[in-house]
């Protein structure tokens, strides 16, 4: 199918759930000029049992050129801690949502070179179909 047609690397983007990837503990997408990042929240931090909901002042997220860290406060480790993603990012440009009903810390990371696609969220990740694809079309050119 790759080899009667040239497919860009934007057009892969565009094939649902092609461009995505699930690891333990998130959830990667690749839409093209930006890529989301899904953060799984623990159980206990989903649903209170004293009733208390987690707080945006509650997450902390920093990021640099090549990586991002998700943070809440009380637990004894990051939520995600990659010092080292597939490509650069411009980390002033970083948005976060906190998504209570999927019990889920969204951030979405600007690409510094939108057309590049992203296989993973880091280089060690296992790699999305749309990576996959772009890289046997590469080999054929």
């Amino acid at each position: 199918l790759l080899s009667e047609r040239r497919f860009t690397s934007m057009e892969l983007h565009t094939v649902p759930g092609f461009n995505q990837t699930q690891e333990d503990g998130y959830t990667f997408q690749d839409d093209g000029a930006s890529v989301e990042v899904r953060v799984s929240l623990p159980a206990a931090l989903r649903a209170s049992s004293s009733g208390q909901q987690l707080k945006a002042r509650d997450v902390s997220i920093s990021t640099a050129e090549s990586g991002v860290k998700v943070e809440v406060r009380g637990q004894p480790a990051p939520l995600l801690d990659c010092e080292e993603l597939w490509a650069t990012i411009r980390p002033n440009e970083t948005t976060w949502t906190l998504d209570r009903e999927a019990g889920e810390i969204v951030v979405h990371l600007q690409k510094h070179d939108e057309n590049e696609p992203w296989g993973s969220l880091t280089k060690q990740g296992k790699q999305n179909e749309a990576a996959k694809a772009f890289a046997q079309m590469e080999k054929i050119k």
